[in-house]
Parts: structure tokens; C-alpha cells; sequence
């Protein structure tokens, strides 16, 4: 990561993500829905980098698809346990497991988006990410170690609510776990999904985002062993991109629709 956001900005523009593609160079839509300063830059990867690897380092391009691959076979593995130990825990059996939209391992759908937070001699002025919920399943975030990342939690007994800043400083050697849309929309709301943000420092901060979800035409809803509580199914079924366009179409909104 720090060998690619350290190449000049022609070299990165090379590679700018284009209309109806998410892979490449370039930040969030989310962006646009805040009114501090985005202090951030992107860069999304979907199948494979090999194409726009190319085009950053032509003559030494291997090194960097190696290390991106060899890291998502890793995160692959950890993301399809912990999706299958959420569902377990909802009360599903294997066989129901196998069912649901995101059951199959083999079927998941996943983003990488690398990230990278400039330091900033007003930090205050700038987010390096607007608060926003991920639409996906989970996310899976490495970071470097240095604070930034921030979830809102909600009021309590003990405090109204607040942002709070994940501890990621003083818990070295892990990653973080966000619980997206499409997850509190098939627990039918028993996996909350989180509002976060990203605040800038005056220390250079990186992080990379591993998204889970399903195929891009599987509608996800609440599953129907849950649906069946006293309060019924509380979402509307939907797609991943379907959702996607729907939180664009309004402005950002994070709070999901009821049926």
C-alpha cells in the first residue's frame, strides 16, 4: 500500500475507476454527502489486480499482484468462517445454512479496497471518511495501527449517544469487523449494522477494507426461520447493487427501509 500511494498522481490516474466499473483509482460516492473535506484516497480491487498493476508498475508488476492475492486467499478463508459462525449462531442448522443467500462460500461475492489517510496539519477541517454504514455482509479492515476509525454508539444508561474511537493503537496484530447492511437485513435486525467514520490525524494512517457479500442478482431478506418472530420480517428483500443504488438515490441515508 504505501508503495502505491506513494507513486505521483499521473501514474495513479492511469488506472481512475471508470463509470459502471468499481475497480481502480478513486475514492467513495459517500464522499459527496459530507460537508468537511474528504482526506482520503482509494483503490478498489475486484477479481484480480493484474490489469491495472500493469499499467501502475510495467515493469515490475508481479510483486504487487502476488501480495494482493496471497492476502485475499488469507481473508477468503477467515471471512467464510466468520459468516458461517453468525449464521450458526442465529439458530440455523447446516443444512439451512447451505440455503441462505451468503451460505455457500463459493458464491460469495468480495471487494478490496485499499485506503489511505494523508496526514493533515488541521485535522479537523477534513474526515478521511464521512460516517456511513457498508452496504455488503461484513467487512473485514486491516490497519497499521494508528487510530482513526470511529463507531457511533448509541445512548444508553451510562452516556448519550456518541462516536468512539476503535482502539486499534492499543490492540495490536488484529483486524476489524464491521456488520453491513445486507447482514442486519437477513438476522432481520439481530446483527445491527454499525455507523462509522474515519477522522484524520497528524500521522499518516492506512487501512485495507475486505468486503463480503452475495452475487450481484441474489435479493437478500430476512430469513425466513427469523421472519417468523412476533414481529415479522422488518426489510424488503434486495440486491447488493440494488441497495447500493438506493442509499445513492438518497443522499446517503444509512437507515434501511421497512417492509
Amino acid at each position: 500500500m504505501h508503495r502505491l500511494f506513494a507513486l505521483p498522481a499521473e501514474v495513479k490516474l492511469k488506472v481512475a475507476k471508470t463509470e459502471g466499473h468499481d475497480a481502480g483509482y478513486g475514492g467513495f460516492p459517500i464522499s459527496h454527502f459530507s460537508p468537511k473535506f474528504s482526506w482520503s484516497e482509494g483503490f478498489a480491487i475486484g477479481s484480480s489486480p493484474v490489469d491495472h498493476a500493469q499499467k501502475l508498475w510495467p515493469d515490475d508488476y508481479s510483486t504487487f499482484c502476488e501480495v494482493i492475492e496471497e492476502y485475499k486467499k488469507a481473508i477468503n478463508s477467515l471471512g467464510c468462517r466468520l459468516i458461517h459462525a453468525m449464521l450458526l449462531s442465529l439458530g440455523l442448522s447446516e443444512e439451512e445454512l447451505c440455503q441462505t443467500p451468503v451460505g455457500d462460500s463459493s458464491k460469495l461475492k468480495t471487494v478490496m479496497h485499499l485506503n489511505s489517510y494523508p496526514a493533515c496539519t488541521n485535522p479537523d477541517r477534513v474526515l478521511g471518511l464521512p460516517p456511513h454504514t457498508d452496504s455488503g455482509c461484513v467487512a473485514i479492515v486491516y490497519h497499521n495501527g494508528i487510530s482513526g476509525l470511529q463507531v457511533l454508539r448509541r445512548k444508553d444508561d451510562i452516556a448519550p449517544t456518541r462516536w468512539v474511537m476503535v482502539p486499534t493503537a492499543t490492540v495490536p496484530n488484529t483486524f476489524v469487523v464491521n456488520i453491513g447492511d445486507l447482514m442486519h437485513v437477513l438476522s432481520n435486525g439481530r446483527f445491527h449494522n454499525v455507523l462509522h467514520r474515519v477522522t484524520i490525524s497528524k500521522t499518516n494512517r492506512l487501512s485495507c477494507a475486505y468486503f463480503f457479500g452475495p452475487q450481484a442478482d441474489v435479493k437478500v431478506g430476512p430469513l425466513s426461520k427469523l421472519a417468523g418472530l412476533e414481529q415479522g420480517p422488518l426489510y424488503k428483500p434486495v440486491t447488493w447493487p440494488g441497495l447500493q443504488k438506493m442509499r445513492s438515490d438518497r443522499a446517503g441515508l444509512i437507515k434501511l427501509g421497512p417492509k
